[in-house]
């Protein structure tokens, strides 16, 4: 089992925090504080760091990361975004760093400048990485679904699907084989005594072939002229012959109100 501690977390100009550093030094902690003092952010900085997400899953193109103005704006569109956190893992000391900031030019004729869009930056023990190299480090770490499942109380019963939960539970706490359940009761001897001959999967699908069937020969007569070879029975026949020439004859007829045939 993989260890991970946090030795510090710095924040600079994140959200409500133009800077905070934590120096937990790999130990528990607690955070208290009233409400919109900004607990939730240094969790959100945490997982920005990671995943360039915020706590709840959202991308950067749906979180304001700067702090903001009383107006609810960006206070400094010039402030660089940047969260960094040395971590212990398995006793080896890493050091990852995610910046973010805007950019702005000014276009040809014109001397205002306007905003381009942003731009990030990666840094791992102080050396500038590509995003695709950042990324594959962070998950020879923690992948983001191990990370969200150990820091989230609501991630397992809120953000996952039943799939992903059933196999995090198996994983945890494998199933019997069916054999082994079946055995601690008398009553399953019957279903023990066959189930090597056909496996529930093999029903499932048969029975999905079966239905499939069905539904084409429904569709055939709904047509109004099927092949008489599926129909071995005499009447079956006639009935396929009576329906291939009503089938013919409608194109040439058409029928009145009181149900007599009119040329």
């Amino acid at each position: 089992m993989k260890s991970i501690r946090i030795n510090r977390l710095c924040l600079e100009n994140f959200k409500c925090h133009q800077l905070l550093e934590l120096d937990l030094r790999g130990r528990s902690a607690s955070i208290y504080g009233d409400n919109a003092a900004g607990k939730t952010s240094i969790y959100d900085a945490l997982t920005w760091l990671l995943f360039g997400k915020d706590s709840k899953g959202n991308g950067e193109k749906n979180i304001d990361l700067k702090p903001l103005g009383p107006d609810g704006q960006v206070a400094d569109h010039q402030a660089i975004t940047a969260v960094e956190a040395e971590l212990d893992v398995d006793g080896q000391i890493t050091t990852l760093r995610r910046t973010l900031r805007e950019v702005w030019s000014a276009k040809r004729g014109s001397g205002q400048e306007t905003f381009d869009g942003n731009t990030s930056e990666y840094f791992v023990d102080g050396v500038p990485q590509k995003k695709y190299g950042y990324d594959a480090k962070i998950r020879e770490i923690v992948p983001e679904d191990v990370f969200r499942l150990l820091t989230s109380v609501s991630y397992f019963a809120r953000d996952m699907g039943w799939q992903d939960r059933r196999a995090a539970l198996f994983g945890i706490a494998a199933p019997a084989p069916d054999t082994e359940i079946m055995a601690t009761d008398a009553r399953f001897a019957p279903l023990a005594a066959g189930a090597h001959l056909c496996r529930w999967q093999t029903i499932s699908a048969n029975c999905r072939r079966t239905a499939k069937s069905l539904w084409a020969r429904k569709r055939m007569l709904r047509r109004g002229y099927p092949s008489s070879r599926r129909w071995p029975s005499s009447a079956g026949r006639w009935i396929a012959a009576a329906c291939r020439w009503s089938w013919k004859r409608r194109p040439l007829e058409r029928r009145s109100w009181n149900g007599s045939w009119l040329r």
